[in-house]
C-alpha cells in the first residue's frame, strides 16, 4: 500500500524554499501519494505542475488548527513534512505537536541560518541536506536528525552543452538576493567590472527589479523577471561559469544545478559550498573575512573583492573540463541523482 505524505509548504513560485518542496515531492512521487496545504495564494506556474501532488490552497501564510486537522484527516496523511516552520516569523499555532496528537509523523526541513534547538524538539525527524548541517546539529545537542543529501532531477539537464561563438559568459543568479543582500549581487558586478575583459559577459537573473546601475555597464545583461525553471536552467548551459559569492547557504540550490549543467562554479569558502566545489575541478573557492549578523546563526563570509576576482580571472584562463562536474560523483559530491535518493524520506538510514 503507497504511503500519503504531505508537505505544509510554501509552494509553487519562484525560487528557494518551494523549490525544496517541488524537489522532495519529485524524489517520492513513484512511491508516494503527495499532498501539499499550500501557504498563500501565490501561482502555480508551470514547473510545479509537473508532479502528481493534490494541493489544498489556504488563502493565508498563517494556517489555523481546524483547517489543519481537517487536510490531514481528510487525506489520511501517515506524516507531514514541515518546511520552514515558524523560522522566519512566529507561529502562532503549534502545528508540528497537533500532526503528533493526531497520529501522523512529523517531519521537518529547517534552514541552518535561522535555526533555534527549540524547533527540533516537536519532531519525529528534521532533513538536513549537507555534512555541516549535520555537524551543526551535533554540536548544537540534537540527535533527532536524518541526513538526506540535496537532489536534483538529472533528467531536466542534457549531457551535451550547446555550441558557443566566441567570448566567456560568467552567470550570477540572484534569485531575491536574499536576507543581509546574502547572494552578494553588487559584488558580482564590481568583480566583472575589475576584470576590465572585453571578451567577457556578465549575465544577472533577478527575481525582483534590479536598480539601474546593474544595466549601464557594457557587457553587462540584467534578466529581473521570474524566469520559468526552463529558461533559468538554459543558463546555467549557455555560459562559461557561475559565480555564487554567497554570504551563507543552507543547501546551494544554484551550484547543484550548475554542476548538473556541466558548468563550474566560483563560489565562498565556507559550508557547504567548499564541500562540493573543489579548486580546480569543478571550479574555485573564494576567501574572505567572517562575519556574524543579527538573527544569523551561522558564520557568514564576506567575499574579498579582489579575491573573487582573481578567481574570476583564473577560471578563463584554465581549462577545466565541464562534464567531470556531470560525471565524477567524486567531483560533485553531494549530487545524487532521484533513483538513489527517493526512498530516503521513511527509510531512513540515519548516520548520527
Amino acid at each position: 500500500m503507497r504511503g500519503r505524505i504531505g508537505f505544509l509548504s510554501y509552494w509553487g513560485f519562484g525560487r528557494g524554499l518551494p523549490m525544496v518542496t517541488l524537489c522532495f515531492a519529485k524524489m517520492i512521487e513513484d512511491d508516494y501519494d503527495v499532498y501539499i496545504l499550500k501557504q498563500g495564494t501565490n501561482d502555480v506556474t508551470e514547473e510545479f505542475k509537473s508532479v502528481n501532488v493534490n494541493i489544498t490552497e489556504n488563502p493565508s501564510y498563517i494556517v489555523e488548527p481546524e483547517i489543519f486537522k481537517k487536510w490531514v484527516l481528510d487525506n489520511k496523511l501517515d506524516a507531514v513534512v514541515f518546511n520552514e516552520f515558524g523560522q522566519w516569523s512566529p507561529e502562532p499555532n503549534n502545528l508540528v505537536a497537533l500532526a503528533k496528537k493526531l497520529g501522523v509523523k512529523a517531519y521537518g526541513f529547517l534552514v541552518m541560518e535561522r535555526f533555534e534547538r527549540e524547533q527540533t524538539i516537536d519532531y519525529d525527524r528534521v532533513f538536513v541536506p549537507t555534512v555541516s548541517f549535520e555537524r551543526f546539529m551535533r554540536a548544537n545537542g540534537v540527535r533527532n536528525f536524518t541526513y538526506i543529501p540535496y537532489s536534483v532531477d538529472l533528467k531536466e539537464f542534457p549531457l551535451e552543452k550547446p555550441e558557443k561563438n566566441g567570448g566567456f559568459t560568467f552567470f550570477h543568479p540572484g534569485g531575491f538576493g536574499g536576507v543581509y543582500e546574502r547572494k552578494n549581487t553588487i559584488l558580482v558586478l564590481n568583480a566583472f567590472k575589475s576584470l576590465n575583459d572585453v571578451d567577457a559577459k556578465l549575465l544577472i537573473t533577478s527575481q525582483k527589479p534590479l536598480d539601474s546601475m546593474f544595466k549601464s555597464f557594457k557587457n553587462v545583461e540584467v534578466v529581473d523577471k521570474n524566469l520559468s525553471r526552463k529558461d533559468l536552467l538554459k543558463y546555467y548551459r549557455v555560459s562559461d561559469a557561475t559565480v555564487l559569492p554567497s554570504k551563507w547557504e543552507t543547501i546551494g540550490i544554484p551550484i547543484f544545478e550548475s554542476l548538473a549543467s556541466g558548468t563550474p562554479v566560483v563560489t565562498s569558502d565556507i559550508p557547504p559550498m567548499n564541500e562540493v566545489i573543489k579548486t580546480g575541478l569543478n571550479g574555485y573557492v573564494c576567501s574572505g573575512e567572517l562575519s556574524t549578523y543579527k538573527g544569523i546563526r551561522v558564520n557568514a563570509l564576506d567575499v574579498n573583492i579582489i579575491d573573487l576576482k582573481n578567481k574570476m580571472r583564473c577560471i578563463m584562463n584554465k581549462t577545466l573540463h565541464p562534464i567531470l562536474c556531470r560525471n565524477s560523483r567524486h567531483v560533485v559530491g553531494e549530487l545524487y541523482n532521484l533513483e538513489k535518493n527517493k526512498h530516503y524520506l521513511l527509510n531512513f538510514n540515519d548516520r548520527n
